[in-house]
């Protein structure tokens, strides 16, 4: 029996986060920003978790948006049946945003708010703006658990929308970081490998 971590930790440790300082980000369920300390972390704000890190001497800070792949995955199935997420993200990120854009603030079980929708507005348009929500929410989260430290000019990231090279490239020019898709979609159970390998009993 090992006591690897949790699925954010092994999904991390998977990437190949194992160094302090290093980041990694998870565009599944819910958008997650994952940071290795070396020394125990206190979370700052309600959307941060802090915890005891997989390998022996590291701790984690990282914050989330509970609901973001679900919110995604709902909207393509109104805005985008047949082409599903991917050609949702591509079609809202060649929209050009305009003032018949609305804005979207998730409210939690499923469900999201959408203000100052127009007669005007346009499928694309409503996509692009529940992604401008998480392209801002990333940068708060990333700035967030980096905290006084250096912010890496590197992420490793995982997930589902992590597979969108238009997402990726709207992101890097958004916040000034490269975004490196994992060699899988979900690292995890390569993490909980490496952790039992670096953790023999």
């Amino acid at each position: 029996l090992y006591t690897c971590g949790n699925d954010q930790s092994c999904a991390a440790l998977g990437a190949g986060v194992d160094d302090v300082g290093e980041v990694f980000c998870n565009f599944g369920t819910a958008l997650v920003v994952y940071a290795l300390k070396d020394r125990p972390a206190a979370p700052a704000t309600d959307d941060q978790i802090a915890g005891i890190g997989p390998l022996p001497g590291s701790w984690f800070l990282l914050a989330l948006e509970s609901e973001c792949g679900n919110l995604v995955e709902g909207l393509a199935r109104l805005l985008a049946p047949r082409g599903g997420v991917g050609r949702m993200i591509d079609e809202a990120l060649r929209a050009p945003v305009s003032a018949a854009m609305p804005q979207i603030v998730p409210v939690g079980g499923g469900r999201m708010d959408i203000r100052g929708l127009s007669a005007g507005c346009r499928r694309e348009e409503l996509a692009r703006a529940l992604l401008e929500f998480y392209a801002t929410r990333f940068g708060e989260a990333l700035a967030g658990v980096v905290g006084d430290g250096p912010a890496p000019r590197r992420l490793r990231v995982g997930g589902g929308m992590s597979r969108s090279a238009p997402w990726r490239a709207f992101l890097e020019a958004r916040h000034g970081v490269a975004l490196e898709p994992t060699d899988i979609e979900h690292p995890g159970l390569v993490g909980v490998a490496r952790a039992i390998a670096r953790n023999p009993r």
